[in-house]
């Protein structure tokens, strides 16, 4: 008995205590960091993951900018990474305090938060890389107590554009996924407004070459590279 008890005390609950004070998660973020190191998992790690063969050439010594941020993984991760500048926008000041709390944690003055939301962000500068995931189709929805922010695809590429000095990572949600059928307007999705062919067409439009990088934690979730001039060398441009 005395043993189980020394195993609980010593060897359990300090992994328990470091778990529920230094993890975060949610439906849209996995991750767990302490003062040198940051790690995610589940989901996030497969979005890392499929970043990651880039990751590095679009982030170290650039500015970062990330739309939808949630709890701060990637702007941290870019921190990290040894960007000049990373910073991350959400609607979700909750999330966002849990954003800074891992922030401070790691130390990086390079990183910061701000709640803003699409399209009145106040930004007034540019940034070498942009980064955009999982939330395209909230761009476009009236339902579910949504505004309407765009109402072509071109409005929004272009808004995007305008913020992106170099490089914009975009994960596109197909019209087959159960959140674009759920919340995206529905004359959009009838007129193909909202589909793959009208989002890389606008992509075309406003930027110079594109990469398709692959699915990302879901086949309906797709990956994309838009850059001003050209790829980075591992990468082939989108025919």
């Amino acid at each position: 008995m005395k043993k189980l008890i020394y195993d609980l005390v010593f060897n359990h609950l300090p992994r328990l205590w470091f778990a529920r004070q230094f993890a975060v998660q949610n439906q849209y973020q996995s991750y767990v960091y302490s003062a040198d190191c940051l790690a995610a998992y589940d989901d996030t790690l497969k979005k890392l993951t499929k970043l990651w063969p880039v990751w590095e050439a679009l982030v170290r010594g650039k500015s970062f900018l990330e739309l939808g941020c949630d709890t701060g993984f990637f702007p941290l991760q870019a921190g990290l990474m040894g960007a000049s500048q990373a910073l991350g926008l959400d609607r979700n000041q909750q999330a966002l305090a849990q954003a800074e709390e891992a922030r401070r944690c790691l130390g990086l003055g390079n990183v910061s938060f701000r709640q803003a939301s699409i399209p009145g962000l106040g930004l007034s500068q540019t940034f070498d890389t942009v980064l955009f995931l999982s939330t395209i189709h909230y761009m476009f929805s009236d339902k579910e107590g949504n505004r309407l922010l765009f109402s072509t695809m071109d409005d929004f590429i272009a808004f995007l554009a305008g913020l992106t000095g170099a490089h914009l990572l975009i994960e596109f949600v197909l019209p087959p996924d159960k959140y674009v059928q759920r919340l995206v307007a529905a004359d959009l999705l009838a007129s193909g407004e909202y589909s793959q062919a009208s989002f890389l067409a606008a992509l075309s439009r406003h930027f110079a070459v594109l990469a398709d990088l692959g699915p990302t934690h879901l086949e309906t979730r797709r990956l994309y590279l838009a850059c001003r001039h050209g790829l980075p060398s591992i990468l082939t441009p989108l025919a």
